[in-house]
This record gives structure tokens, sequence and C-alpha cells, in this order.
């Protein structure tokens, strides 16, 4: 396998790589914050926390839109009024 044949691959696998990382990191600050691993009650500690979960949010929906790009697509709305000539 030459290295143009590869690159593409080891992009995918990259991608994933990346994915996985982001939804599970996510998912672990969720369950570290309803766990009780942390002392939520501590407003540093409460901020950082929000701040951890409102950034992982943010990453979490690039990697939405590539695995699930049926989600971007919304409905068509009414039509609109007819133009003019």
């Amino acid at each position: 396998m030459s290295g143009e044949d590869r690159r593409p691959v080891v992009e995918d696998y990259t991608a994933h790589a990346i994915a996985f990382v982001i939804v599970f990191g996510f998912f672990a600050i969720i369950m570290v914050a309803l766990l009780g691993f942390v002392d939520i009650r501590d407003p540093t500690i409460a901020a950082f926390v929000g701040t951890a979960i409102g950034y992982a949010a943010g990453k979490l929906d690039p990697v939405l839109t590539r695995y699930f790009p049926a989600l971007l697509r919304t409905p068509p709305g009414p039509p609109g009024p007819p133009r003019p000539l």
C-alpha cells in the first residue's frame, strides 16, 4: 500500500479516534459531576464543571454533524409570497 493509498485510511481512523475521545470525555465529565466525585457546592468547582460541560458540548456538535448529517436537514417551510415579475 503506497502512502497515497494509506493517507485517507489514516485520516479516517484519526477522525474516528478524535470523535470517540470527544464523546467519551463529554460523558465522563457528566458522569463525574453527577456521581458526586466533585463537590459542586464550591463555586469555583461548579464554574469549572459548567465551563467544561459547555466547552465539551460545543465540541460535540461537529462530531454529530459528521456522523449524523441528517440532523442538519430542516423540513421545508411554507411557501413564501409569489415573486414579482
